[in-house]
């Protein structure tokens, strides 16, 4: 059985409890910016991934915009344990963002693209000031 890819959520927290239990806070699909370029301080990516009992996968993931590939997370071999199941958390720093609209975020597992998740990119409308 090939490595697959179970779920891409983007959050704006991850924490983990000495269990290896996570918990997601604040799920999104999309970033709201007050301005183009621009950036957001940090977020997070779940990548959930399934496969063969104790095998071993290595995880990549490449934020790209329409321009080009934003950054890029190449991990260390895992493994998929006894159940046949493992995930990665990837933290985005400061990733810049030069244009609106759709941006992907593609997961490969040994160098084979198994996933693509869809990341909204757009300005919010500033509220007018009132001139007096």
């Amino acid at each position: 059985m090939s490595p697959y890819v179970q779920a891409v959520i983007f959050c704006d927290m991850l924490t983990e409890d000495k269990t290896g239990k996570k918990t997601l806070i604040g799920v999104f699909d999309a970033i709201n910016l007050e301005t183009i370029p621009g950036s957001v301080p940090r977020f997070f990516i779940y990548v959930k991934i399934g496969g063969l009992a104790n095998s071993t996968v290595t995880p990549e993931v490449r934020l790209k915009s329409p321009s080009g590939t934003l950054f890029q997370f190449k991990g260390d071999p895992i493994s998929l344990g006894p159940g046949g199941a493992s995930d990665i958390v990837v933290e985005a720093t400061n990733p810049p963002f030069a244009v609106q609209g759709d941006h992907e975020l593609e997961v490969l597992l040994d160098g084979q693209r198994r996933s693509v998740a869809r990341l909204i990119v757009r300005t919010i409308a500033q509220p007018e000031t009132a001139v007096h």
